[in-house]
């Protein structure tokens, strides 16, 4: 296999280990909105015939939940794709006809498929970076919003 060949075939595969890791990213964050919705019904029915001080502890905890189920939308909402005229991304190719693509493949050079996938390579790593940073502070405002519906608990255990 020639140094070329290895090249994209390691491109290839941070390409493929890069999406994969956006996979999991959406999954673990379908998983935490199910959580969330969970909370946010808990917290409604919780509400009714309180006092201040218990409403006030489960407003804090119904807005860091409203806030976790904003960021978990925010993580999972497609986005646009690259303005680069790429071979690898679906929203680009879209604007060819099957041959057209297909001629378009068969003309570029080796040279062109690896800097085309580099390019995609950065630009997969940006969007799931921003995910990531997105998933942990929307599961660091669920974590918040879980602990204080156990404060309130607390309270209620204390009090009786």
């Amino acid at each position: 296999m020639s140094e070329v060949e290895e090249k994209s075939k390691c491109l290839y595969h941070i390409y493929n280990n890069i999406s994969d890791q956006i996979k999991f990213c959406d999954t673990k964050t379908g998983l935490l909105l199910t959580a969330s919705g969970i909370v946010l019904g808990v917290l409604f029915q919780l509400f009714s015939n309180l006092n201040q001080f218990k409403k006030g502890i489960l407003i804090m905890s119904l807005t860091t939940d409203i806030a976790s189920i904003i960021i978990f939308f925010i993580i999972i909402y497609p986005r646009i794709g690259s303005e680069e005229d790429t071979i690898f991304y679906w929203g680009n190719i879209l604007k060819y006809k099957k041959n057209e693509y297909k001629k378009k493949i068969n003309l570029i050079s080796n040279d062109e498929i690896k800097n085309d996938l580099i390019g995609q390579i950065s630009y997969l790593s940006k969007i799931c970076g921003a995910k990531m940073h997105h998933l942990k502070f929307g599961s660091f405002m669920l974590l918040i919003s879980i602990l204080s519906i156990g404060v309130f608990y607390l309270i209620i255990c204390i009090q009786t």
